[in-house]
């Protein structure tokens, strides 16, 4: 469980509960958001809707985002190898 912090409405506060499972396929990291009025000196309350999972797999060296809890948003991220260039072919 992360430390409170203040959130993006100024009567609030936030913390989350890290939760990272390993294995030979893919490692996955959960996030479940805790809320609370300022001031406040309970644990909060979970906000299942802006709970985040992030899983990566080696195999195919991809990173995949899922956000909420009901109707899961997923945004995927490939990797591809590095490959030495002239720095200004960046641009």
């Amino acid at each position: 469980m992360t430390l409170w912090l203040q959130g993006t409405d100024a009567s609030k506060q936030m913390r989350a509960q890290l939760q990272a499972t390993f294995s030979a396929e893919q490692v996955s990291l959960d996030i479940v958001p805790f809320v609370r009025e300022m001031g406040d000196v309970s644990n909060g309350v979970a906000s299942p809707t802006e709970q985040l999972q992030f899983i990566f797999r080696p195999s195919d060296a991809s990173l995949q985002m899922f956000s909420g809890q009901s109707e899961k948003k997923v945004i995927s991220f490939v990797c591809k190898p590095w490959e030495k260039q002239k720095w200004w072919s960046i641009y």
